[in-house]
């Protein structure tokens, strides 16, 4: 079983449980600030979308945005409620313990550093 180590974190992530999340996020759990225009798997390739937000702003969501929106919840996210389910999700190697949430805010802190938008 091929792992990815998180920089500073003693936890391994399956290439599985990232594209897992990634396809929780594609599934419309954050639509409604992001709007995707490009959308690819790829054994080759990996994953990634291109995607803007509402206003426009462009980014790209791959496996390092994910990366970086995990590491954020373990090196930051004591004072988010989230957090800790965040992290148990990813201990357990089980992508079923996030709920849309959770997966709205990986993306969010992986993109853009902190929660910006909150669902309606």
């Amino acid at each position: 079983m091929s792992t990815l180590h998180l920089e500073h974190l003693r936890v391994k992530v399956r290439p599985q449980f990232l594209l897992d999340v990634y396809d929780h996020a594609m599934d419309g759990t954050i639509d409604y600030w992001l709007n995707d225009t490009v959308y690819e798997v790829s054994r080759l390739r990996g994953f990634r979308a291109d995607v803007h937000e509402t206003d426009g702003t462009p980014h790209t969501i791959d496996a390092t945005v994910l990366v970086r929106g995990m590491q954020y919840m373990y090196t930051y996210g004591r004072g988010i409620s989230e957090a800790a389910g965040i992290r148990e999700a990813i201990a357990l190697d089980d992508e079923s313990l996030l709920d849309d949430r959770d997966v709205d805010i990986i993306v969010q802190y992986g993109l853009l550093g902190s929660i910006i938008y909150t669902p309606a």
